[in-house]
């Protein structure tokens, strides 16, 4: 017996393969922190064997979470290229396995094309490498969670580990999920520990991890008793946001806020005509959530994180925002339950559209900043001696409105295992740990460029990286690399 394959799962698979063929093309990816793990990898790959064990020190007392892509693209001889492996199958996993806990549920698969505006969601652009790749693995959490078997239970146990390894928000987030959905699944705690006990080997090592991260001055409690009283419901409002953390990059301003604004509605607007067409009311809601309690506890849970958590913690920057591509990818998947019976043309016609002019404005997005940075390379930086510090400060650091350009230094780490000041050795949950004193390397102070001036510190080493023109360059600076505003300085003709 035959079987056909329809025009609208062709052209879904051929947007794949664009947004595929984007990330594998592109030469640098203009994410904000990536520059940082890409250094975490070149560190934790080539400490031993050069002079970058000098000055960065790789604590390996413990697994840390966020250490999945360090610890694959360490699998490669050049970390760029198991970086954009990496990311590729990031892009390959978010729709595919959206389409897979749509089909499990029973849902309209033809929502899965909508994933593919989430591609470049908040975390992918702000380059949080760990998080990003988290995302389909809480998809992957949520679909095995769908069987609720006992052999599906032990291999989320598995699946559990390696989404700690990813990072430890997405743990937490799936063992919210987990509770939740165990919760109401069960009618005794007999039922409801058969629901959980492959919770405990990740646990365990979260625990550990914790009591090794965490510092006595370190009080989160006395932080969130303080947000919640305080500020929590005046700010209320700027959850609104959430609407357009995703996509808001491809531009500045307000030409940004608009392509993001009417990405979202399209997600969203699937479900809004379905809720205003039905009679809604307690009774309707109880039996729709009874028949579909998965979806409906994947939604109550994403909904809890953007609308419930802090903005940030002691030691993290951003919160509630990451959370920001789960509350869309619950929308999809409960549109798609919503719609499961419907082929309406039109719905397509918009989704393909909005998918189409998504990968244009993305293609420009990171085709232009391929040509804007075609002179960044290598050769850049070789008047450096690897084993001489070089500090850093970014004065033109936006790239359409946004600080892409900000840790762009650690590619003297990552191209040449040169050394320069940088962030990674002071985050407070890294792997990566200051080997040397601030004297011999001073912090990285990430927002000095806003002033125009070098920082004090920064003028005692020898080498100076620059983009862009400081107001207190000292006379005597040389330079002995320019191409545009990227410039090379030797300092005080030392």
């Amino acid at each position: 017996m035959k079987t056909s394959i329809s025009p609208l799962a062709l052209i879904f698979g051929l947007f794949v393969a664009l947004y595929v063929i984007m990330f594998a093309t592109q030469r640098l990816y203009p994410f904000i922190d990536l520059p940082n793990h890409l250094a975490e990898v070149a560190i934790y790959k080539w400490a031993n064997t050069s002079v970058l064990g000098k000055f960065y020190n790789v604590d390996s007392n413990i697994i840390h979470p966020s250490s999945l892509h360090y610890l694959f693209c360490n699998f490669f001889d050049d970390v760029e290229t198991g970086n954009r492996v990496y990311y590729i199958l990031y892009v390959l996993l978010l729709p595919c396995i959206t389409c897979l806990v749509i089909l499990k549920l029973g849902g309209n698969w033809r929502f899965a094309l909508l994933s593919l505006l989430l591609i470049f969601n908040y975390n992918a652009v702000y380059g949080l490498a760990g998080f990003t790749m988290a995302i389909p693995i809480v998809l992957l959490v949520f679909y095995i969670l769908c069987y609720d078997t006992t052999w599906a239970n032990v291999v989320l146990a598995g699946v559990l580990v390696l989404l700690f390894l990813s990072h430890a928000l997405c743990l937490l987030f799936s063992l919210f999920l987990i509770f939740v959905l165990a919760v109401w699944r069960s009618k005794n705690i007999k039922e409801f520990l058969a629901r959980v006990w492959f919770v405990a080997p990740v646990f365990v090592l979260f625990v550990v991890w914790q009591m090794h991260a965490f510092k006595s001055d370190e009080s989160t409690s006395a932080y969130l008793i303080d947000y919640y009283l305080n500020y929590y419901l005046p700010r209320f409002y700027l959850r609104s946001k959430i609407f357009l953390f995703d996509n808001f990059v491809l531009a500045e301003g307000i030409k940004g806020v608009i392509p993001a604004f009417v990405f979202s509605c399209v997600m969203l607007f699937p479900v809004f005509i379905k809720l205003i067409k039905r009679k809604i009311n307690f009774s309707t809601i109880w039996s729709f959530s009874k028949q579909h309690k998965e979806s409906i506890a994947f939604v109550f849970v994403c909904f809890a994180c953007c609308f419930g958590l802090p903005g940030g913690l002691p030691g993290q920057e951003v919160l509630y925002q990451r959370f920001a591509v789960f509350f869309f990818l619950s929308i999809i998947i409960l549109g798609s339950i919503l719609h499961k019976n419907s082929t309406n043309k039109y719905f397509q016609g918009v989704a393909l559209a909005a998918v189409l002019a998504h990968l244009i404005l993305w293609y420009d997005y990171m085709s232009e900043f391929d040509r804007e940075t075609e002179i960044f390379n290598p050769s850049f930086f070789t008047g450096v001696p690897s084993n001489e510090p070089m500090a850093s400060v970014m004065i033109d650091f936006n790239y359409r409105g946004r600080p892409v350009y900000m840790h762009f230094s650690n590619y003297h780490i990552v191209w040449n295992k040169g050394v320069v000041t940088t962030m990674l050795i002071d985050y407070r949950f890294g792997s990566i740990k200051r080997g040397v004193s601030k004297e011999v390397l001073p912090e990285l102070q990430e927002w000095a460029g806003i002033s125009r001036q070098i920082p004090e510190e920064h003028l005692k080493l020898k080498y100076l990286f620059l983009k862009g023109n400081p107001d207190n360059l000292p006379a005597t600076a040389v330079t002995i690399a320019e191409r545009k505003d990227w410039k090379i300085l030797k300092l005080n003709g030392k």
